[in-house]
């Protein structure tokens, strides 16, 4: 049996960790996994699985005590077991350091997406490790792969691959009982980490200016991070407390993503979101901007709505457009649900992710 060793920079709650899950849970019958990484709040997710978990601390966190701690894990890793194949997810310099300990196993790097006012740099110094370092790249979006070969990455090592998810319509779910209190309403959703990049301010905003018009409408918002109490107090000085339910985080999103009406994704930056797919999934009306690999995924007006980024009253008008029109929400949502079917199930990802482990294999 083939032994693969996923490494990742954290283990958080963000697309990232969801993607590796995915792999771990489609692969774990057929080859020997291991994980090395940071613990987190999805820890336990990965622990339940068939994987051999080996922690280190958080390299942005503790860069002496993490490094000191990664090498000697992947030591013992590599002196105790025979690993054919190093999947590497987010984090170049991880390729680095690897390199700096074992040159002859064959590295994949897969690209998550890179955001904040440094993009650029880090997709230039991505493309520059990855020539020199990976055997293969793999990119969950066209646009991530075009940025890359921009910034001269080998053509030949790199290839799109999207994510797939897991078929949500097969997951037992239930109705979330702190919902209770708003049963009936019409449900406008939004699933993200708090932070600057997800965009969920503007979508409060667009919420604020049309709630009045619509007074069964309610906001449910599900997630943390660092802006949370900069969220809150948003809502706070717009006097919606009644109005806007913040959850917190969530294992389960689906328990509160197949009850919404309206699925938004307001974010400024996006490489491909799993939770774009599992909305789908759920054959779900979604309204999304326009960045990243979004546009990939949703043709505006047929399986969803596109809005620019950082657009209050283009998100409020497209959240309008599907209120005041119950077939058009229907109709768009059912063919979300085709797109899911035909292009973004996990089992073609899987596929396709083999494909490149057996090339590499060999």
């Amino acid at each position: 049996m083939k032994k693969i060793l996923y490494i990742i920079p954290y283990l958080s709650i963000g697309g990232t960790e969801k993607h590796v899950l995915d792999l771990i849970t489609g692969f774990e019958d057929k080859y020997e996994l291991f994980l090395l990484a940071p613990p987190g709040k999805t820890s336990d997710q990965f622990t339940a699985r068939k994987v051999k978990y080996y922690p280190f601390p958080r390299l942005d966190q503790k860069l002496i005590s993490g490094l000191k701690t990664f090498f000697a894990q992947l030591k013992k890793i590599l002196k105790e077991n025979t690993i054919d194949l190093i999947h590497i997810h987010g984090a170049p310099e991880l390729i680095i350091l690897v390199k700096m300990i074992n040159r002859k196993i064959p590295i994949l790097f897969t690209v998550h997406g890179f955001h904040g006012p440094r993009k650029s740099w880090d997709y230039l110094g991505c493309a520059k490790v990855c020539n020199r370092f990976a055997s293969k790249v793999i990119t969950v979006a066209k646009v991530e792969e075009e940025i890359l070969i921009k910034k001269r990455i080998q053509p030949k090592i790199i290839q799109t691959i999207h994510n797939g998810v897991p078929d949500p319509k097969k997951l037992e779910l239930k109705k979330p009982s702190d919902l209770n209190k708003i049963s009936g309403k019409l449900i406008i959703g939004a699933i993200a980490r708090f932070e600057t990049t997800k965009g969920i301010n503007f979508l409060i905003d667009a919420y604020s200016s049309i709630q009045e018009k619509y007074p069964s409408l309610h906001l449910v918002i599900v997630g943390s991070g660092s802006k949370e109490t900069e969220l809150k107090n948003q809502v706070n000085q717009l006097n919606l407390n009644d109005k806007i339910t913040f959850t917190g985080y969530q294992k389960n999103v689906h328990d509160y993503l197949h009850i919404y009406d309206i699925f938004v994704i307001p974010s400024l930056h996006e490489a491909h979101p799993l939770v774009l797919m599992e909305g789908m999934g759920h054959d779900k009306p979604i309204i999304a901007t326009e960045v990243g690999g979004i546009p990939e995924v949703i043709e505006d007006g047929k399986n969803g709505l596109l809005v620019p980024p950082s657009n209050s009253n283009a998100l409020a008008k497209a959240i309008q457009k599907l209120l005041d029109d119950p077939i058009l929400r229907k109709n768009i949502g059912e063919k979300a649900r085709e797109t899911y079917n035909k292009e973004f199930a996990v089992e073609r990802m899987l596929e396709e992710t083999e494909k490149v482990y057996l090339s590499l294999f060999s």
